[in-house]
Parts: structure tokens; sequence; C-alpha cells
């Protein structure tokens, strides 16, 4: 079945899938306005030349579209005036899968600063150094001079105090909190 899956994204990816795809979903919304014109007798209203040439149009309007917009999409979300920039708060395992994310996936339009814990850096062992920007003390300063759009809290609900203590620092903050 795995194969399967993948096999049939292939197929859907494909020119071939793209176009059978937009002509048979296309072929389908134009039969049914097309059957609700002539229900309605509403279709004589409208120019048989112009109706003709919007059905004809369409699935090429439409094919380009799929084309393109998987291609114009990343690109458009990597530009660094449109990213938001993402710190979060807590380099544990939940942390550090949630980074690997922002990381990996463009179209999130993130972009990671790096993590505030305030474990020693030798307990951070599996953290790059540039990315370790301070204890959570200094998370709130670090938003306001640094333009931080998103700051994720990744730490264990046992230390409820803790992130209580944190959402107060960083309540006159524009940053949202997650």
């Amino acid at each position: 079945p795995g194969s399967m899956v993948s096999g049939d994204a292939a197929v859907r990816s494909s020119a071939g899938g793209v176009a059978f795809q937009v002509l048979t979903g296309w072929s389908a919304v134009a039969g049914l306005l097309v059957f609700l014109g002539w229900a309605s007798r509403t279709l004589e209203a409208f120019d048989p030349r112009v109706l003709t040439a919007w059905v004809l149009a369409t699935p090429f309007a439409l094919y380009g579209a799929h084309r393109l917009l998987p291609v114009l999409v990343p690109r458009v979300l990597a530009s660094p005036r449109l990213q938001k920039t993402a710190v979060i708060a807590g380099a544990n395992e939940l942390g550090r899968r949630l980074a690997a994310r922002l990381r990996d996936d463009p179209l999130l339009g993130m972009r990671f600063a790096g993590y505030f814990d305030d474990r020693a850096s030798g307990r951070l062992a599996e953290v790059a150094e540039k990315e370790n920007l301070g204890g959570l003390g200094e998370l709130a300063e670090y938003c306001r001079t640094h333009k931080v759009d998103v700051i994720y809290i990744a730490l264990p609900m046992a230390s409820q105090p803790r992130i209580l203590a944190l959402l107060e620092q960083l309540r006159d903050t524009t940053a949202s909190i997650y």
C-alpha cells in the first residue's frame, strides 16, 4: 500500500496527471454549471461565444496554476521580507524537533533564530552554540530588540510557575506566543 500511495502522488504531480485532474475536475464543474443554467433557464442570458471561450480557456489557466504554484509559493515564502522570526523557549527534545521542522519546511514561512534555556551550555550539547541565545530571563528583551514575531514555549508543564513568570515578562512584546 505504501508504494501505491507514492505512485499515486507521482502520477498526480506529473504533467499528464495534472492535466487529467484538471480536465476531469473542470469537465464536472462546467457540466454542472451548464446543467444548472439550462434547468433554471438562465443560460440564454449569456453570450454563447463568451461561454465557449470561458469553458475552453479555463482548463489551460488551471493547468498553468497547478504547475507554477508549487514553484512560486516556496520562493515567495522564502523571501526574507515575508518570513517571520521565531524563537523557542526550551531546548529540550520537543524544542529541538520543532526547530528542525521550522528549518526544514519553507512553506511555514519561519526563520528560526534560536533557543532560550536556563540550563548550562554543557547540558545543551545537542544545540549549536550560535542557536543558544541565552536564558529564559533574556527572552523578553531579545524579542523587543530583535523583532521576534513568534515565540514557542517548549517547557515541561511541570515547570508551570516558570512558564507563568515567562508569560508575565512577555506580556508587552508584540510576538505571538504558542
